[in-house]
């Protein structure tokens, strides 16, 4: 995400990142209804970074699960 204005709407959906990894920093992360985030890393710095600066909201009906290696700096 390119900075703080830009925003990723998760709505009852699934997100896998595969072993090249994922690194969410700056922004709005929004999620809602049942998500499921997955990571297939077998080494931490393959798996899903999500950066201090990432402004994360979870909506009353929101439902997370995570799987995989999934790193919150």
């Amino acid at each position: 995400m390119n900075d703080q204005t830009s925003f990723l709407s998760l709505n009852g959906c699934s997100l896998l990142a595969t072993r090249t990894g994922l690194e969410l920093s700056q922004g709005t992360l929004i999620i809602d209804n049942h998500v499921t985030v997955s990571s297939q890393a077998l080494y931490l710095a393959e798996g899903i970074q999500l950066d201090s600066s990432l402004n994360t909201i979870l909506l009353s009906s929101a439902r997370l699960d995570l799987f995989g290696i999934i790193v919150a700096n």
